[in-house]
């Protein structure tokens, strides 16, 4: 017999919580009721692309255990809603952030996307020592992560892509790492994105489109996408649009 285990912290689920991917507070901070829908977008293994409707009560995660649900994981959303509120309204901007807010952000965003790589119809992509790294160290995220962010008009409360397409610059062709990820998520204004592939390989944003989250102080490398913005416009094809254009360097 499988003894599940906790995805942060690898205790045994003898107490064992029903984690909501979109955190209660927010859940009830933007409005969701047990009736109202909400689509995500995530890529199988083999390629396709399922595109899932959820009740925002129902969209839980069983792989949380109690002392990380009640423990961390509620101070970290205790700390985060000020300053998340402020930005899913526009009241403030990503480029203000101070560094403690950006790591706070970045961790954040991270354990949401965590928990949704689990939760979600897409087979887990997120390494298993991810989860724990970051429940260990408080002041930084997993070797190889980055978050990314950025604002717009939204058509909607809330939306999610995980789905693992990468532009990728090299002049010999690559093998595709089997660590690799993206989540983006959207609430209100905000959008993020949380995305890893191993080193040496570099993360290559999209100028005027990826706000660095994390890590503080890295200078990443960037190339211009072209203006093509989605059609129609709503919240999640440009949040799809924000998870592709983001790309990757390999090596010479």
């Amino acid at each position: 017999m499988t003894i599940r285990c906790c995805l942060f912290c690898t205790a045994p689920l003898t107490e064992g919580v029903r984690e909501h991917v979109i955190p209660q507070w927010l859940i009830e901070y933007l409005g969701l009721s047990d009736e109202d829908l909400f689509q995500g977008m995530a890529q199988t293994r083999d390629g396709a692309l399922k595109q899932p409707t959820h009740v925002a009560q129902g969209f839980v995660d069983g792989r949380v255990c109690k002392q990380c649900n009640t423990g961390w994981m509620n101070s970290l959303e205790n700390q985060v809603r000020p300053l998340l509120t402020d930005l899913m309204t526009g009241q403030r901007t990503l480029h203000a952030l101070s560094a403690e807010e950006r790591l706070l952000l970045g961790r954040w965003t991270a354990k949401t996307a965590f928990v949704l790589s689990n939760a979600a119809p897409l087979e887990a992509v997120v390494p298993e020592d991810h989860p724990r790294i970051l429940r260990e160290s408080f002041d930084s995220l997993p070797a190889g992560v980055g978050v990314f962010a950025n604002q717009h008009e939204p058509t909607g409360k809330f939306s999610y892509v995980q789905k693992n397409y990468w532009l990728r610059f090299s002049e010999e062709e690559q093998p595709e790492h089997p660590q690799r990820y993206k989540v983006a998520i959207q609430l209100q204004n905000l959008i993020l994105l949380v995305a890893h592939w191993p080193s040496p390989t570099r993360l290559v944003l999209a100028v005027a489109t990826h706000i660095p989250i994390w890590p503080i102080e890295t200078l990443s490398p960037s190339y211009y996408p072209g203006i093509d913005l989605p059609r129609p416009y709503d919240s999640r094809n440009l949040l799809r649009r924000f998870s592709d254009t983001l790309a990757v360097l390999h090596p010479m």
